[in-house]
């Protein structure tokens, strides 16, 4: 079963019916049916609620955090192994401090990294991980339920995946 995060990028693409709304909605439905797990971190929750806000209103920042509650996704919160990894990941890496927490979530559940977010690439790859670029091959090869470090273009939505070494 593949095992998604969504980037609150996505969760917005969705929202605001952009290009890849209907990759997104797909995980979603397949989250909903069983057959697929989808997952989201406590820093998307916060940028969806202050990004809404910001731009709309208060309400509808409001609104928007509880239909995102009401999605078929399991809600990460902190916890000591996903600092360190959000940690290193931030330490190698010029990502903001939510993207790294976001990145640290998809290693740490094993599961790929559905965003629309320029800043996730390029990424460094932490220990223990490795790069593959080739996005066709590790598809055809099974490798979506473990964790390859590549990005794959498909409609306006990319798919970040990790592959750890055993």
């Amino acid at each position: 079963m593949n095992r998604y995060l969504l980037d609150t990028s996505a969760l917005l693409t969705l929202r605001d019916d952009e290009a890849g709304a209907g990759e997104v909605a797909e995980v979603l439905f397949q989250a909903q049916q069983g057959q697929a797990q989808c997952f989201g971190c406590f820093m998307t929750l916060m940028e969806v609620l202050y990004r809404v806000w910001k731009d709309e209103s208060e309400l509808e920042g409001r609104l928007a955090y509880q239909q995102c509650l009401s999605l078929p996704i399991e809600w990460i919160y902190q916890q000591t192994a996903l600092l360190e990894i959000a940690a290193e990941i931030k330490a190698l890496n010029s990502l903001s401090l939510a993207d790294a927490w976001i990145a640290a979530t998809a290693q740490l559940h094993n599961a790929i990294l559905i965003h629309k977010d320029l800043s996730f690439q390029p990424w460094i790859v932490p220990k223990g991980f490795s790069l593959i670029n080739d996005c066709k091959r590790s598809i055809s090869k099974g490798h979506t339920s473990s964790r390859v470090l590549l990005t794959c273009r498909t409609t306006g939505i990319d798919r970040l995946y990790l592959s750890c070494h055993s």
